[in-house]
């Protein structure tokens, strides 16, 4: 299925250029060519090992789809990332463990089962609580000399010496994340002077081994007999050196009974990605695999993402075995589990503040692409845009800003735009989340929707002890907006320009500085300053209410002729339309047709629905509901459809500017902070996904076409 095109198309694509990244940059040349170089004179030594690894190029060419798992998918809101996954298949079912970071617990191991591996997105893994400490980088397996699951990972005790180990713990049901034994310290011997972590387990018809990688270039291999597993380890020694790095994943090769080791490397700017190296034994010579892929066995370079770029990281990964015991046995064609992100989101963080997330490679030509049953955008369903806010902490999030840039086509940002955080101390300027949004909405082709120059809320103290002074805010207010509207000139499309102007109930201007200084000409002054400073931007006042309180809306539309009457250059009215269960379409429609009789463009610039109610004051929320029911939610996508439809019947098509949503999922929504109450305004669930609300939505812009 073909994705509809935006002006900067987010649709399905091909090629590295999608990735951002040039076919061939000097860092992946380096690479290929030092892998070539490392082979081919292993190959001159002549030597039966190296013979033989010479018989097949590898051309390891992957694709994967979108992102499946992210930290978000958990209520706790200092989860950071999910990492280091390890999966196995077990009568008929798939159990994936992995590592989950955050702020409070700095590591936890988390459990989570599915019938079909395209599900593994959709199930929310449980946390795990067999240790109570630092434990992380699990691998899971079953030990077929003791008919038991190990999970070998490396931990940290007090009541170990050393405390910090590679460490087990055991387990007859795999279905059971309570059943697993306390963790116990393996006793593997640290090589003196190299750290040692990301431990790994793989046998052989004859012994257990070993191995773990030390963050330096080294590879250590450590072997037990069966007997004594999971202890007993003879002396660590050096397996391999070279340009590796960590979480070295060794498996045994049947079809051609060799062992090949997937093992991370990383680029000079910090970027992973993973090479391959073969042995005819475990404790034989490793040696790259001969590889006509950058990167030899996955990156950037060699990896299609076919519905956008959501990594250029290819990190801490494990290939879908063929079997599930101590053997390792895998196909080269399986699927690779592994975590990524982009290199704008980790960049100058701490190792423990990176974003991971998992995501799924398949040999190439397997995932589809345009996936025949996702479904199309729901911006695709007006022929108007529609849009969403975004907050700070959402822009961070990978997850939720894949799915704001493919269902939206405006922007509007949240706060980033308003004085109070544009302005800075001693006036001074302060751009740079303004500048994230608008380079977030060109990359993705969204119309950029500025919100806002004026808001008696949102003005700095440094702005109010201007009161009084006339001439002092004047030239404030033209400087500023000169300063700010100038600097995104014929980016932003539209501004709110002055926000919240009248009373509820009277209708009246509100106080706030300008009026108490400027007096009520205050509204012209703004706006003819603004489109001084942009005259290709449409202007809007914005007020929340109006669609539902009938004397403030004469309020307001006095405003709006007293400006038109002027001459000032508005040319829009932004109901924010934040409106309850219980708001009579009847009265909607009535407000919404006055409105629209001013011949301005119309933006429904800040919509929920909420189902408690408040008195528009903070913390004056009154909860009557205190959970969503399957009815709740029916009523809710009823009314999202009626809105939308009474926009479509009653607004002209040339005074449609768009319908924009405050936000789109309802763990990210302000009514619950604001008004101290919980509830569930939007067309997403906590979750991230989609509620009956979006599909009445969509089907309430779709009767407009």
């Amino acid at each position: 299925m073909e994705i509809p095109k935006k002006t900067n198309a987010r649709g399905v694509g091909f090629g590295l250029g999608r990735l951002g990244l040039p076919v061939l940059k000097k860092t992946h040349i380096s690479i290929l060519l030092t892998v070539t170089t490392v082979f081919l004179m292993a190959c001159r030594q002549g030597g039966k090992d190296s013979q033989s690894l010479a018989d097949k190029v590898y051309g390891f060419e992957w694709e994967t789809g979108d992102a499946l798992l992210d930290a978000v998918m958990w209520d706790e809101e200092d989860w950071i990332s999910i990492k280091d996954p390890s999966i196995v298949q077990h009568e008929g079912k798939w159990h994936l463990f992995c590592t989950l970071r955050g702020k409070e617990r700095s590591h936890a191991v988390v459990y989570s089962s599915f019938d079909d591996l395209g599900q593994m997105g959709k199930s929310k893994p449980l946390v795990m609580g067999h240790h109570d400490g630092y434990y992380c980088a699990p691998q899971v397996f079953y030990y077929t000399p003791q008919k038991k699951w190990y999970m070998v990972c490396q931990a940290k005790s007090n009541d170990w010496s050393p405390n910090y180990q590679a460490a087990y713990s055991t387990t007859t049901d795999i279905t059971d994340p309570d059943s697993w034994s306390a963790l116990q310290p393996m006793q593997i011997a640290k090589p003196k002077d190299d750290p040692y972590l990301d431990f790994w387990v793989i046998c052989d018809e004859d012994k257990a081994y070993t191995f773990f990688t030390c963050d330096n270039g080294k590879m250590y291999r450590t072997e037990t007999t069966f007997e004594a597993f999971p202890l007993g380890w003879s002396k660590p020694v050096l397996a391999f050196e070279g340009d590796i790095f960590e979480a070295s994943h060794i498996y045994k090769l049947p079809e051609q009974d060799k062992y090949i080791n997937l093992i991370e490397a990383q680029l000079p700017d910090d970027r992973r990605f993973f090479k391959a190296y073969l042995a005819n034994s475990l404790d034989g010579e490793w040696l790259p695999a001969p590889s006509d892929s950058i990167g030899t066995y996955a990156s950037a370079a060699n990896v299609i993402q076919v519905n956008g770029a959501w990594t250029n990281s290819i990190s801490h990964g494990e290939l879908v075995r063929d079997g599930f015991d101590e053997k390792m046995e895998a196909h080269l064609d399986s699927p690779f589990v592994y975590q990524g992100v982009l290199h704008r989101n980790r960049e100058g963080k701490q190792y423990g503040d990176i974003p991971w997330r998992l995501g799924l490679l398949k040999k190439k030509g397997t995932e589809k692409v345009g996936d025949e049953n996702k479904e199309l955008p729901l911006f695709t369903s007006a022929p108007f845009p529609v849009g969403t806010s975004i907050r700070q902490d959402m822009l961070r999030n990978d997850t939720v800003m894949d799915i704001a840039g493919y269902e939206f086509n405006s922007l509007t940002a949240g706060n980033a735009m308003k004085m109070h955080r544009v302005l800075g101390e001693g006036f001074t300027y302060n751009f740079g989340e303004a500048d994230e949004y608008l380079a977030y909405a060109k990359a993705q082709g969204m119309r950029m929707f500025g919100h806002t120059l004026i808001w008696h809320t949102g003005t700095p103290d440094i702005v109010k002890q201007l009161k009084g002074d006339s001439m002092a805010l004047h030239n404030f207010t033209k400087k500023y907006i000169d300063t700010l509207v100038s600097r995104y000139r014929g980016r932003i499309d539209a501004w709110d320009v002055v926000n919240e102007p009248v009373l509820d109930g009277s209708g009246e201007l509100r106080e706030n500085t300008w009026l108490a200084t400027l007096g009520q000409d205050y509204v012209e002054e703004v706006f003819r300053m603004a489109h001084n400073a942009d005259p290709t931007a449409k202007l809007f006042l914005n007020d929340y209410n109006i669609e539902r309180d009938s004397a403030k809306l004469d309020g307001f539309l006095r405003l709006v002729e007293r400006l038109k009457k002027k001459g000032t250059p508005i040319h829009g009215i932004g109901m924010q339309m934040h409106i309850r269960m219980d708001t009579p379409n009847e009265v909607i429609a009535r407000n919404l047709k006055r409105c629209v009789d001013t011949g301005l463009l119309i933006h429904f610039s800040e919509v929920d629905i909420i189902f408690n109610k408040h008195d528009d004051t903070k913390g004056g929320g009154i909860q009557k509901y205190t959970s969503l029911t399957p009815e709740m939610m029916g009523q809710q996508a009823e009314k999202y459809k009626q809105i939308a439809q009474l926009y479509n019947a009653i607004v002209p098509n040339d005074q449609k500017y768009g319908i924009t949503l405050w936000g789109f999922a309802d763990r990210y929504t302000w009514i619950r902070y604001f008004f101290e109450i919980m509830d569930w305004p939007l067309i997403f669930d906590d979750n991230l996904v989609k509620k009956p609300a979006y599909y009445g939505l969509r089907e309430g812009l779709l009767l407009g076409n």
